[in-house]
């Protein structure tokens, strides 16, 4: 092996005479690679979408029961400040009162009485981003729940001690 100058390496190996020869453009070599490197990047990264969730429709559901009464399903999103945020306690109460709101509104357009409006159900998608309130028109008013009389239990026997 033999340093001729720092640019210039000879190598002579079984009657092979191997030159390695660095006076090539190597700083002129660099921009182009970083400009490649570059290139390859933004074009990396224009083939990534964003990772979106997939949007839930909001709205109200109005839907008649075969018993006559009527079904309404509200679903409602959060706030954005609330999602922006992340906090859940805060986007379960902006997206419950806004199915609320939603419910309301649809029993006044279809000209409904709240006093015959039960609502049955909440439920809370994606940590409290959306949530889905139902609940049922009863033309004939609210049933009232059934209450069953137990049979008192017989009293004991020599008191308290």
């Amino acid at each position: 092996m033999n340093c001729e100058d720092n640019n210039t390496i000879n190598y002579n190996s079984r009657n092979r005479n191997i030159d390695f020869n660095f006076t090539s453009d190597i700083g002129s070599g660099r921009p182009v690679a970083a400009a490649l490197a570059l290139r390859v990047l933004v074009f990396a990264a224009s083939c990534v979408e964003p990772q979106e969730r997939d949007f839930i429709p909001t709205g109200v559901q109005k839907k008649a029961l075969p018993n006559g009464n009527t079904e309404f399903i509200a679903t409602a999103r959060a706030s954005q400040n609330a999602i922006e945020k992340g906090m859940a306690v805060m986007m379960q109460a902006t997206s419950r009162e806004g199915a609320r709101l939603l419910l309301k509104n649809a029993l006044i357009e279809s000209g409904f009485s709240f006093a015959k409006f039960k609502r049955t159900g909440i439920v809370f998608l994606r940590k409290g981003e959306y949530c889905r309130m139902s609940g049922v028109y009863y033309p004939k008013g609210v049933p009232k729940p059934k209450i069953v009389k137990s049979k008192k239990a017989p009293k004991r026997k020599g008191g308290k001690k």
